[in-house]
């Protein structure tokens, strides 16, 4: 029983680190959708700061984030970085590279996206994302939640095996046994 105990922990502890390294690892550029350029489309974004990724533009662009309900459009700011040679102002931040804009949601829900662009149809996509931390940050329940049951697992009381006098193996002899008292008899 003890083995188990000890294979579940380390168990649920490996999950746990198998899940940080592939979330830090992987791309998190499309993880609220994409719309093709210049067509442009409808995304379902969540209440949050979400950064909007070029994907293959090499022309200038230009786009808003509407509520599909209606409404005025959502402002957004420059990911930062450096200005690229068709005047796009892309992000050279490590998790965010190629990021050309962070739009800040104001409530999860469908928005349109309405753009503006000299690219062929097909050509190029806005992705609609997040960085690596951010969607670490994301998790941080299930990675609690992993933590947590292999500390209480190793918690958990096994009982001990107990050798008696009784119990010996199969052919073995049984040795000569003293009173328990015999050194002490005087």
């Amino acid at each position: 029983m003890r083995w188990l105990k000890h294979v579940l922990s380390v168990g649920l502890l490996l999950a746990a680190g198998g899940l940080v390294v592939a979330t830090a690892l992987s791309s998190h550029s499309g993880d609220y959708g994409k719309v093709a350029l210049p067509s442009g489309g409808v995304v379902h974004l969540p209440k949050r700061t979400v950064t909007v990724f070029e994907q293959r533009g090499t022309a200038g662009i230009d786009f808003d984030v509407v509520p599909v309900s209606g409404g005025n459009p959502i402002p957004m700011r420059s990911a930062g970085g450096t200005i690229a040679t068709n005047g796009v102002q892309r992000s050279e931040i490590v998790g965010e590279h190629g990021a050309i804009a962070k739009v800040d949601v104001p409530s999860e829900g469908d928005y349109r996206v309405v753009t503006t662009s000299d690219v062929p149809a097909g050509s190029a996509t806005l992705e609609f994302g997040t960085n690596a931390a951010t969607a670490l940050a994301a998790k941080w329940k299930l990675l609690a939640g992993l933590v947590l049951a292999a500390f209480l697992i190793g918690l958990l009381p096994t009982p001990r095996h107990r050798h008696r006098r009784d119990d010996q193996p199969s052919g073995a002899t049984a040795l000569p046994s003293s009173p328990p008292r015999a050194p002490y008899a005087g």
